[in-house]
């Protein structure tokens, strides 16, 4: 069974947000983010899967009103990892088999 746990991004800066990740990965195998009034959620998730590469990390919530859907597919290339740099998405990691 895995086990991750949500990061709370409200009111921390870029630094906390890794400091909580790396918490996490002590123990969990997955962190995830919610975009609610701080951090965009991809970008958070983008970031801590950079800084912390073992743990697997994912999206809860991303508000799309305002949002076109055109520049989505480019935004979730962003966010997955480059080929032979090893995954922090399991979602990723289901893709490319």
């Amino acid at each position: 069974m895995r086990i991750g746990t949500f990061v709370f991004t409200d009111g921390a800066d870029l630094d906390g947000i890794i400091e909580r990740v790396r918490a996490a990965d002590a123990g969990l195998d997955a962190v995830h983010f919610s975009q609610v009034l701080s951090w965009d959620a991809l970008t958070a998730a983008a970031l801590a899967g950079r800084e912390v590469p073992g743990i697997d990390v994912g999206v809860a919530v991303v508000p799309t009103y305002p949002r076109h859907p055109s520049p989505w597919p480019g935004r979730r290339s962003a966010c997955r990892p480059r080929p032979g740099t090893g995954s922090s998405s399991a979602s990723a990691r289901a893709t490319r088999r």
